[in-house]
């Protein structure tokens, strides 16, 4: 079969052609910095990208998530160190009160006193972020998810600090009645109503820990992720930008190829 120079030209242009837009595809991945321009450009790679995009956004909320139930924790934590040092006042004051050589006229300033923390205590336990109480009294504790299939309980419930019906307000009530009587005031009482305080405080504390360590390992998987999305859509510019030259060469070499053909035809056709 006798090949003309229509034919060759032909075969020329349309190599160049596609030459030319493998070139452009290239250049377009360089200026991109994307080698996923399109999902046609590697269908798998496309899917894994759009799985680790949706993780990725996930691991968003829930850093948001986690964000705010440290805000939460945290409030809490604080509240119950000023409920601590306020209890500390108060045996203080309830250890000076037992002392037998006081007079009625520093007894009323303790108790003026007590009465002050005391309204100290209640505005605590009344506390609250945006609406929610950090100490409800129906014992409910708002959770947070922070992780797929993990929550964290960010309010504690009063009963916690505070205990029930004979708990720390019951206890400084009875320490008030005490000091109008002239009578001994119950240490004891307030030891313990110091120490479901402190109790309270443990608590939280190994939330925040938990918290801690949860948001460690979101900030890792989150890392990985990231690595793994960008190894399958970001270009590594030395490689592209020597695969830009070499097709540029090549596109070159095919103008040259074509324009010479064309040429060659062209002096066949005039004579």
């Amino acid at each position: 079969m006798r090949i003309s120079h229509q034919m060759l030209h032909n075969q020329s242009t349309q190599r160049l052609q596609q030459s030319s837009v493998k070139m452009s595809d290239t250049f377009e991945q360089a200026s991109s910095g994307k080698k996923l321009l399109r999902p046609s450009d590697s269908p798998h790679g496309a899917v894994h990208a759009m799985k680790l995009k949706q993780q990725l956004g996930e691991m968003e909320q829930y850093k948001a998530n986690q964000s705010q139930s440290a805000l939460f924790l945290d409030e809490v934590d604080n509240k119950l160190q000023n409920m601590s040092r306020i209890l500390q006042r108060v045996q203080e004051l309830g250890v000076q009160s037992n002392n037998d050589v006081m007079f009625s006229g520093e007894r009323d300033i303790i108790q003026n006193e007590l009465t002050e923390l005391t309204k100290e205590l209640q505005s605590l336990s009344s506390s609250e972020i945006n609406g929610e109480l950090l100490f409800p009294q129906d014992g409910t504790e708002k959770q947070i998810v922070v992780g797929k299939g993990t929550v964290v309980s960010v309010t504690l419930s009063a009963e916690l600090p505070f205990g029930g019906d004979d708990g720390l307000f019951s206890t400084l009530q009875e320490m008030s009645s005490r000091l109008e009587a002239n009578e001994h005031v119950d240490l004891e009482a307030l030891q313990t109503s110091y120490d479901r305080v402190a109790d309270a405080m443990s608590v939280v504390g190994a939330r925040k820990n938990r918290l801690d360590s949860i948001q460690g390992r979101m900030e890792d998987s989150k890392l990985e992720h990231t690595k793994m999305l960008s190894k399958i859509e970001d270009v590594d510019y030395a490689e592209i930008l020597t695969k830009l030259k070499s097709e540029e060469a090549v596109y070159q070499a095919g103008l040259s190829a074509t324009s010479k053909l064309f040429t060659a035809s062209l002096v066949d056709y005039l004579r």
